[in-house]
């Protein structure tokens, strides 16, 4: 199979296959079948790369006989993972907050037992409450209770 690309539409795939690997992979200990069959796929788009002179993208590494990205090319995808990175972390804390929340108030089975739409309607107030904690204050007023007195902290 043939795929004709720009360069530019090579950019924008090495950046999705960079990012993808990144979240699948990135926490990976040792060896596993599906992250090498991902790095030879990308291999391949690195080789592409380096044949149609994108070294700003791409370098070759002779002795190991590996393509590998550039670090400005690092920087530019790993810019965009940074800022999924905050999202997420954001949105999740606010999420889990909102879970933990409504299960003290309504307990866990009255919690198990709701409606998805009305769980999804009270969490998602809840958890709006937080995200406009965190917007205007960060984390700057999210504190343990009960254990910073008890130097467990």
């Amino acid at each position: 199979m043939n795929i004709s690309l720009s360069k530019q539409e090579l950019v924008m795939l090495l950046r999705m296959a960079n990012i993808g690997d990144w979240v699948m992979f990135a926490d990976l200990d040792g060896d596993d079948s599906n992250a090498l069959a991902h790095q030879k796929a990308l291999q391949k788009l690195f080789s592409a790369a380096h044949k149609a002179k994108m070294d700003t993208l791409v370098h070759y590494e002779p002795k190991q006989k590996k393509y590998s990205d550039t670090k400005e090319f690092e920087v530019d995808y790993q810019g965009f993972i940074d800022e999924f990175n905050e999202s997420q972390f954001w949105t999740t804390l606010a999420d889990r907050l909102a879970v933990r929340d409504l299960v003290e108030q309504v307990g866990e089975k009255v919690f198990d037992a709701m409606e998805w739409v009305e769980r999804g309607g009270k969490l998602d107030g809840l958890s709006c409450s937080y995200e406009q904690e965190f917007v205007k204050n960060g984390l700057q007023r999210l504190h343990l209770l009960n254990t910073l007195n008890k130097g467990n902290a």
